[in-house]
C-alpha cells in the first residue's frame, strides 16, 4: 500500500481500521498490559483523527498533515500488532 499516496478519507478510513482491530484485541484481552497499550493506541487514533478533520485538502497544509497522518497511522499499526501478540490474538 502506497500510504504517501492515501487520500484523507483513505487515512481516515484507516484509522478506523485500527479502532476497529482494537475492539477485536480488546474483546480477547486477558493482560493488563495490553490494556494499557490499546487505551494509548486510541489516544493516537483520535489525535490523528482530529488532526485530519482540521485540514482541508487543497491546502499546503495537506502534505505536512498526510506525512504525519502516514507516520502515525504506521506506529498504530505496529502497536496493534504487538499489542494483539500480548494477548496472543492474532487474526
Amino acid at each position: 500500500m502506497n500510504e504517501q499516496g492515501m487520500s484523507k478519507e483513505q487515512l481516515k478510513q484507516e484509522l478506523s481500521n485500527c479502532e476497529v482491530r482494537i475492539s477485536e484485541i480488546r474483546g480477547h484481552e486477558r493482560a493488563s498490559e495490553a490494556d494499557a497499550e490499546l487505551e494509548g493506541i486510541e489516544g493516537q487514533v483520535n489525535a490523528c483523527r482530529l488532526e485530519l478533520d482540521e485540514v482541508q485538502e487543497n491546502v499546503d497544509e495537506w502534505a505536512e498533515a498526510q506525512a504525519k497522518a502516514v507516520k502515525a497511522l504506521s506506529n498504530m499499526r505496529s502497536r496493534v500488532s504487538r499489542a494483539s501478540k500480548l494477548v496472543g490474538f492474532i487474526r
